[in-house]
């Protein structure tokens, strides 16, 4: 439902700039200067309906990430959805210097769908940029024909 959505939206606002994600990765201390992420934007991307299931896509853009981010990222915001927690408090402990045991979602159903390299190719402007575009379309018949059946599983 639109209000849903709209909330989950608002959530994910939680994430925008730079924060420490520590706890959204494995091995590093809050005072490590690496855990630093600078994320530009997240949102929705709609829900979809294949084979009588439901997909929320989730758009996200930022500088680079570390392994688990974006799993513990959403598993954080399932969290606080599913339990109707508040979210400016759980996000306050979880990019704070604490300790905080942050939920891993599934690998399961999830799909990186796209991979940008904006700031690189701006960078880097004297090379041949890095840009998928021209793959678009051989990437969405592997995603149609491979990808969803096994995730349909």
């Amino acid at each position: 439902p639109p209000d849903l959505e709209e909330r989950l939206n608002t959530i994910l606002q939680h994430f925008i700039g730079t924060r420490n994600y520590h706890n959204f990765t494995s091995g590093k201390p809050s005072t490590d200067s690496s855990a630093k992420r600078f994320i530009t934007c997240f949102r929705t991307g709609g829900v979809s309906c294949i084979n009588g299931r439901e997909y929320v896509s989730l758009k996200v853009d930022g500088q680079s990430f570390m392994i688990h981010q974006i799993r513990k990222m959403v598993g954080l915001v399932t969290y606080i959805m599913r339990f109707n927690k508040d979210p400016k408090t759980t996000f306050a402990t979880a990019f704070s210097h604490s300790k905080l045991s942050v939920p891993i979602a599934p690998s399961i159903g999830l799909l990186l769908d796209r991979v940008l390299y904006t700031v690189y190719n701006e960078k880097n402007a004297h090379l041949k940029p890095l840009d998928l575009a021209s793959s678009e379309e051989a990437l969405a018949k592997f995603k149609g024909e491979c990808l969803m059946v096994e995730i349909e599983k």
